[in-house]
């Protein structure tokens, strides 16, 4: 088994399949720290603001959990990792362009996933 390379929370394993030919597979989603703007600086150790930025490093996560694997470890590995495009279809023995598709998808897909948490109060009411 080969490591390949990794910056974060996402390990991409290397390993020879059934036919011979190396298969890669992604560890789990890495936890997830979602940072919330805090205005006031007396306010990051307060119990309220502290619940919050746990909420949202776990909605975050369960969003990322549901997406399709492929799209999951492409994200995980630009956004968690710091891997450019090229790196990532290494990694995952795709095309540059397929990388490209399956971030764009990914987004698409996290951004549905979260939407009706991270709404603005006004955007429920249209």
């Amino acid at each position: 088994m080969i490591l390949a390379k990794s910056t974060g929370g996402a390990l991409a394993d290397q390993e020879t399949g059934p036919s011979g030919n190396p298969s890669r597979r992604l560890a789990t989603v890495p936890a997830v720290f979602v940072p919330m703007p805090v205005w006031n600086p007396q306010a990051v150790g307060r119990p309220d603001v502290m619940f919050e930025v746990r909420e949202r490093s776990r909605l975050v996560r369960a969003a990322l959990e549901r997406l399709p694997p492929e799209f999951r470890d492409t994200l995980v590995l630009k956004e968690y990792d710091g891997l450019s495009c090229e790196e990532i279809a290494e990694v995952l023995g795709v095309a540059v362009g397929t990388v490209k598709s399956r971030l764009f998808r990914a987004k698409l897909e996290l951004k549905r996933h979260l939407a009706a948490f991270f709404a603005s109060p006004s955007s429920l009411a249209d």
